[in-house]
C-alpha cells in the first residue's frame, strides 16, 4: 500500500503532466479510495459517490486538507467505465484512463485545475475527532433524571460515526457500545 504522502505529490504533479484522464485507485484494507484530483475525476466522470475531506499534516497538501473518496473492493466491477484502461499495479493500486467519450479532450490545463479546486472547495470539512462521551457520564445523566434528552446524544454519535472509514470490527464494536447505551436509556 503506498504511502499517504506518496499518493498527495502523485496528484499535486498531475498539473504538471499531461495525466489528466486517469483515476488513480489505492487499495486500503476493503476498499479502493482515490485521492485529491483522481477523487474528482471519479466523482464528475464515474461515479457521484460523496467525497470526505479532511486535514493533513502531509506537506504536498498544499492548503492542508485533502479531499478522497472510496468504495468496496467488492464492488469495483459497479465503478469501472466501459472502454476504460485499466491496469493494476504490484502493490494492489490500480490505474483506470478513462475513454475519450466519457472524458473531454482538452489543453486547457488551467481550466481543469480550476475545477478541480472550487470542487474541493465545495467539499464539507469532516472532523472524526469528535469527543465521545464516557459511559459513567452517561449513567450519572440517567440516575440524575437527565436522560430525556440523552437519546439525541446516542443519535448524534451514531451519525457521526465514520462507518465508511472504519473496519467492519470497529463498526461491531460501536454498534455492540451503542445498543448497551440505549438499553441503559430505556
Amino acid at each position: 500500500m503506498a504511502q499517504l504522502k506518496d499518493i498527495l505529490e502523485v496528484e499535486a504533479r498531475r498539473f504538471e503532466s499531461s495525466d489528466y484522464s486517469t483515476v488513480y485507485l489505492y487499495q486500503e484494507g476493503n476498499f479502493y479510495r482515490a485521492y485529491e484530483f483522481s477523487a474528482w475525476l471519479f466523482c464528475r466522470y464515474v461515479s457521484q459517490i460523496k467525497p470526505t475531506k479532511r486535514e493533513t499534516k502531509v506537506e504536498s497538501a498544499k492548503d492542508g486538507t485533502m479531499v478522497f473518496v472510496g468504495f468496496p473492493i467488492s464492488s469495483r466491477e459497479k465503478y469501472m467505465p466501459e472502454n476504460c484502461e485499466l491496469k493494476i499495479m504490484e502493490d494492489k493500486s490500480m490505474a483506470i484512463t478513462l475513454p475519450s467519450g466519457l472524458y473531454p479532450d482538452t489543453d486547457d490545463v488551467s481550466e481543469l485545475e480550476k475545477s478541480f479546486k472550487n470542487w474541493k472547495q465545495s467539499v464539507l470539512m469532516i472532523n472524526s475527532k469528535k469527543p465521545r462521551r464516557l459511559k459513567d457520564d452517561l449513567r450519572n445523566d440517567i440516575q440524575s433524571g437527565a436522560h430525556a434528552h440523552r437519546m439525541s446524544d446516542v443519535l448524534l454519535n451514531i451519525m457521526a460515526f465514520p462507518i465508511e472509514q472504519k473496519s467492519p470490527m470497529e463498526c461491531m464494536l460501536f454498534l455492540a457500545e451503542i445498543k448497551q447505551q440505549i438499553a441503559q436509556l430505556l
